[in-house]
């Protein structure tokens, strides 16, 4: 919920204990204008009202009774000024497991209800007739939202799960749960008629805390440059769940928390070769321009695969197949690169594998149903690379916290720090929590690497993501 602090301060001649300042909370920026207006009018002498019963009524508690009383009028009248009337609402297949609901928000999206399983075969029969929905509005972000559904049968009342569920049109920011749906194709459906055609896994509640709340640094890393790329939705091979939204939210804290400008971060979604090529182009013009005074950090999310015949590794683009390595860049190729370019540091982080395996289980691509163990690139130039897993390890998905398992340590490491902590720290923690957290909720293992240049190989420790 967003608050904005308005300071409301009236000084009265004469009357000296009718001098004062007040701290009210606001709920929404548009109220406030009105409130301050009303709260002028009120604050002055009525005419038919005697100075002894104008000094009780004007004093700092009355005023803040009355700041309440109007904030809540204007949050009333705006909610149901915005209200929506055209929702439909679709009941997909039950998940007897879970005791969940699925419910399809036509244009909007899919929230969840929970609902014993004694009681589900009535209220699937009773849906389109009887069950009253009821959306509960509340602002947020400064705008109206929907915040839960009230699904009511007779007397019992039914509330959707956790998350804010949005309306499309008042709402920009809100964060959903999401159902993870398992298919002969690999394909996560989204359609209720999907949904009630495949057989579903437990509904799997996200917890978006991380994407929350973030850091914000003091810190003006002007002469840093991020470039982020994301590949999740793949043409020709199965996605990799989560790649986006690693993606995404990285980019935040490097503007937040690292101090990085907005228009220092170029950040690339589904990537294709050309368009992996361009940012490396871009890449080395900045170097020039800046004549070398420059620090980057190169992050990549997506598929990464083998070459059989001799374990190169390769970045797989987002329109590209295994098959066609061609189509795909070798990670020698990127090492050298981002290495041959003029900058004091250029920090990797590689959130994917190189042994044919994906975030989930199964391949890729595979030699005789084994996975390969890729060869090592040196790096070269002021590079220290930060990798998902080494060898034939896969990079796994975070799934309860809507990230890849490395993305999401090294986030909670730059949250928890702020931002200020240096790169040995960094690669301490992603290994130590990585490794831990895989053989717990993966059963397997994956464990990441850190590599560096000959050049900093005495020095990465000590470095930090940004210089005050």
């Amino acid at each position: 919920m967003l608050y904005v602090y308005s300071r409301f301060s009236w000084c009265f001649p004469h009357v000296p204990h009718l001098c004062f300042g007040l701290h009210v909370k606001i709920k929404f920026n548009y109220a406030k204008p009105l409130i301050e207006e009303d709260i002028k009018n009120w604050q002055k002498k009525l005419e038919f009202e005697k100075q002894s019963e104008w000094k009780k009524r004007v004093t700092a508690v009355n005023q803040n009774l009355k700041v309440k009383e109007l904030t809540k009028e204007y949050k009333s009248k705006y909610l149901n000024t915005n209200k929506r009337v055209d929702l439909r609402y679709v009941l997909a297949a039950y998940d007897p497991e879970n005791e969940t609901f699925p419910v399809y928000i036509k244009n909007v999206d899919t929230l969840f209800i929970k609902v014993p399983i004694a009681q589900a075969p009535t209220f699937k029969e009773k849906w389109k007739n009887d069950v009253k929905i009821t959306p509960n509005y509340d602002i947020v972000n400064d705008r109206a939202a929907i915040v839960s559904f009230s699904f009511k049968l007779g007397n019992n009342v039914y509330k959707s799960l956790n998350n804010y569920v949005p309306d499309q049109n008042l709402s920009a920011n809100i964060d959903l749960p999401e159902i993870i749906v398992d298919v002969a194709d690999n394909k996560v459906q989204t359609t209720p008629q999907s949904l009630q055609k495949v057989k579903t896994q437990p509904v799997t509640i996200i917890d978006r805390t991380i994407d929350k709340d973030i850091p914000v640094s003091s810190v003006n890393s002007s002469n840093t440059f991020a470039f982020i790329i994301g590949n999740e939705n793949y043409q020709n091979v199965a996605s990799v769940p989560f790649a986006v939204n690693d993606a995404k939210i990285f980019s935040e804290y490097c503007h937040k928390t690292l101090g990085l400008p907005k228009e220092n971060i170029k950040v690339y979604i589904d990537a294709t070769y050309g368009k992996i090529l361009g940012a490396l182009s871009t890449l080395k013009q900045i170097s020039q321009a800046y004549k070398g005074d420059i620090n980057v950090i190169f992050y990549y999310a997506g598929h990464g695969v083998p070459n059989e015949k001799n374990n190169e590794a390769y970045l797989l683009p987002a329109d590209a197949t295994p098959s066609m390595l061609e189509a795909c860049l070798p990670l020698s190729g990127l090492y050298s690169s981002i290495g041959s370019i003029d900058a004091k540091q250029v920090i990797v982080f590689m959130d994917a594998c190189f042994s044919g395996s994906r975030r989930e289980n199964g391949m890729i691509v595979s030699a005789r149903g084994v996975a390969i163990k890729p060869k090592k690139d040196m790096e070269t130039g002021n590079v220290v690379v930060f990798s998902a897993a080494d060898g034939s390890e896969t990079a796994y998905p975070y799934k309860e916290k809507g990230h890849g398992l490395f993305t999401y340590f090294l986030l909670k490491k730059l949250k928890e720090s702020r931002g200020n902590v240096t790169l040995g720290d960094l690669a301490d923690y992603i290994k130590t929590n990585v490794s831990q957290k895989s053989i717990v909720v993966n059963n397997k293992s994956q464990t990441p690497t850190i590599s560096s240049s000959a050049q900093m190989q005495d020095v990465w420790r000590t470095m930090k993501l940004f210089r005050k």
